[in-house]
């Protein structure tokens, strides 16, 4: 039986591709399009990992957003166990989607990217179970400090879907509802950062808070976060998912703190009209300051109804936004868990200023842990691109986790290749792989094939519910936002 899966990518001149996915393949939500409302010209590849038993024979459909109209096809394969990059064949000026069909079992995450005014830009977005008739957007900005926005929205349904949008207030601005059509398998933009975008023109001219989308069928969508005017002259860009729920135990697998410039900050909204009473307990990790290593911190907020919060991790912000401050101006590299009594949902930013370098993660529902994890996008030295993943144990006893390598097209060793590597991860922390061979070999789990090229998937096992991310990183020192981030696909 053929395996239905949902992708997106952005493809050449404003291009984005979308797939429709079944409840065994995840779906993933269109990808932006352009930002800021400046037409530019964007790339998408997308890496579909073969999770089944045999080659899968995978074929892809691409569609226009506009009408949803059939505007090309395509086929490839994809060995057991490893995934394919794919570029897709689709002339510039295509802005769309796509289906992906296998006869075996398939998961998909999808990059864009693209250089405005000499500055690289990427994102990433990753796939969601199905489409939802409900979605959360955690953060939504609008002239904030030169950081916007951009929804986009597509319509996974044969009928058109009439949907509803409601935004509203967390540190700045108004509230604000609207709605709108969209036409079968279609896709829309709205960008908040256009003075066209009446909603929240109309109520201010700053906002920064959260949005709710409803329809009456089944929906999917992804959010461009950027700043084109940053600081230095950089140009920073994140994706992240919309979001089907919200939860009372949400994960962040990696917060940091004056880590070699990085640091985080984290938006988490109220998805419910009660008051929501939230605590955070942030762990710093083995490779913090000395001064703090292992130990934990609490925080605690008071979210109103559909309001949100914003801290970040930065010293120099102060007590008000720095949950650690107490910890001093240390490194910090640790995890969180947050708990609640209403539902939540959080994105986490990871951001480095003076090296023009952001990338974001959706916080992980503590319900969705599992021990088992699908990472489609694994690469060493491909390209000078490389992964870094942060497992996180969500047990309170140490967990061991597995994590199998295949090597797929575009490595210097043998497609099927595997290297497998173990790793004990203490109670309620996190592991931290990095796939360089100068890290050595307590990170670089392929150490022992040496300084070679990896293209492929990874796939971890675990005796305790574990969830993942992985940070794409290229190792070039040219001015750019080299890095994104996607969600590891709980199985």
């Amino acid at each position: 039986m053929k395996k239905i899966l949902a992708v997106l990518v952005l493809l050449g001149l404003l291009a984005g591709l979308t797939v429709t996915a079944s409840a065994e393949a995840p779906a993933m939500p269109s990808p932006p399009i352009s930002l800021l409302a400046s037409p530019r010209q964007w790339s998408s590849e997308y890496w579909v990992q073969n999770l089944g038993t045999g080659v899968a024979q995978v074929s892809a459909n691409y569609y226009t957003a506009s009408t949803g109209a059939l505007a090309g096809t395509e086929s490839f394969t994809i060995p057991v166990g490893s995934a394919t990059r794919i570029l897709p064949t689709l002339a510039d000026g295509f802005l769309g989607s796509a289906v992906l069909s296998s006869d075996q079992e398939i998961v998909a995450v999808e990059n864009h990217y693209t250089v405005d005014a000499g500055v690289h830009m990427i994102g990433a977005s990753n796939g969601v179970a199905t489409g939802s008739n409900a979605l959360i957007l955690p953060m939504i900005t609008r002239h904030n400090s030169g950081f916007e926005t951009k929804m986009y929205i597509q319509n996974l349904s044969s009928v058109q879907a009439t949907i509803y949008m409601t935004f509203t207030p967390g540190v700045a601005g108004n509230a604000y509802s609207m709605s709108d059509t969209l036409p079968a398998y279609t896709m829309k933009a709205y960008d908040q950062s256009s003075d066209a975008f009446a909603p929240l023109t109309a109520t201010a001219s700053r906002f920064v808070g959260s949005a709710r989308v409803t329809a009456d069928q089944p929906l999917a969508s992804a959010v461009d976060f950027g700043n084109l005017t940053a600081t230095g002259g950089f140009k920073l860009l994140v994706t992240y998912d919309g979001m089907t729920s919200g939860a009372t135990s949400v994960a962040w697998p990696l917060i940091m703190k004056n880590n070699s410039g990085f640091y985080t900050g984290q938006l988490i909204a109220n998805t419910t009209g009660n008051t929501a009473n939230v605590t955070i307990t942030y762990t710093a990790g083995p490779t913090s300051d000395p001064s703090v290593r292992g130990q934990s911190l609490t925080k605690s907020y008071t979210i109103p109804p559909y309001g949100s919060v914003n801290p970040v991790l930065k010293y120099e912000y102060g007590s008000g936004y720095d949950d650690t401050y107490a910890w001093g101006n240390v490194k910090v590299v640790g995890t969180a868990v947050l708990t609640s009594d209403q539902p939540i949902a959080s994105v986490v930013n990871e951001q480095n200023d003076a090296a023009g370098f952001m990338e974001a993660y959706n916080g992980f529902s503590g319900a969705a842990a599992t021990k088992a994890v699908a990472l489609p996008q694994v690469m060493k030295k491909r390209d000078l691109w490389y992964v870094g993943i942060q497992i996180q144990n969500m047990a309170g006893v140490a967990a061991t986790a597995t994590v199998t390598y295949t090597a797929g097209l575009g490595s210097s060793v043998p497609v099927g290749t595997q290297v497998v590597k173990t790793r004990s991860i203490p109670a309620n922390d996190s592991a931290l792989i990095v796939l360089r061979y100068d890290y050595g070999a307590g990170y670089d789990d392929l150490y022992s094939l040496g300084d070679i090229t990896f293209s492929g998937a990874a796939y971890v096992t675990a005796n305790q519910n574990i969830v993942a991310i992985v940070n794409v990183q290229k190792n070039v020192t040219t001015a750019g936002d080299y890095v994104a981030a996607y969600n590891g696909i709980n199985r």
